[in-house]
């Protein structure tokens, strides 16, 4: 029997962004639609889930992109062939360092997601890009962590989800965003006067047997060792 498939991953150990398409049960041929690291601007280390939106599709480097301050990248595939870099993370208190988790996209287009260093407080952030409609993008932080032993929030924040997002259905921009860093599984509230952010369940920091509910929650790589 005949069918038709697509499936659409990142493999960081080689740094290609690969599109398999199978046309039977025992036929497929793999695609490479870009390489990382054959220019420096691109980025490398391709992390999380890609996102596919309107035929586009999206993702994150956790280092390159320059010369300098390579910190990382927000990148799309236009049609799956033109490589774009949206943004360059420059790693300093403007807008964080080493994106980190999968990316969201809501219904005007615009894609959110987080860094898991730098920010003003030197926990990561969470961060919006949004198309200015001339392919241009621009970035946006919604709210830096606080990496201090004091801070409540959390640091190390590994990527966003939605209420609906497992139908596949697009933020609509209303609803809280919610995900997990070092220390918290968290919910960010849009507002007036910006995002806010607090603490859904706060982890055990002890770490070993004194820890029944575990400790260190990392997203998408849950299962990991720290």
């Amino acid at each position: 029997m005949s069918f038709r498939f697509l499936s659409l991953f990142a493999l960081s150990a080689s740094m290609l962004v690969p599109l398999l398409v199978s046309t039977d049960a025992t036929a497929s041929k793999l695609r490479i639609l870009h390489a990382f690291g054959a220019q420096e601007r691109d980025g490398s280390g391709p992390e999380g889930a890609l996102l596919l939106n309107s035929g586009n599709i999206f993702g994150a480097t956790s280092n390159g992109g320059g010369k300098r301050n390579a910190q990382g990248t927000v990148w799309e595939l236009t049609g799956g062939k033109k490589f774009n870099v949206l943004h360059k993370f420059l790693g300093d208190s403007s807008d964080g360092s080493r994106p980190f988790g999968n990316l969201i996209v809501d219904v005007n287009g615009n894609v959110y997601g987080t860094a898991a260093q730098g920010g003003a407080h030197g926990g990561g952030t969470a961060f919006e890009l949004s198309p200015n409609g001339d392919g241009s993008w621009n970035f946006q932080v919604l709210y830096s962590f606080c990496a201090e032993q004091n801070c409540t929030d959390g640091a190390a924040p590994a990527g966003l989800t939605y209420d609906g997002a497992s139908s596949g259905a697009p933020y609509d921009g209303v609803p809280p965003l919610y995900g997990v860093n070092s220390k918290t599984a968290l919910e960010m509230v849009p507002g007036d006067q910006g995002w806010s952010v607090s603490s859904l369940y706060r982890f055990c920091s002890e770490g070993g047997d004194k820890c029944t509910d575990g400790n260190l929650p990392t997203g998408d790589r849950a299962g990991e060792k720290a």
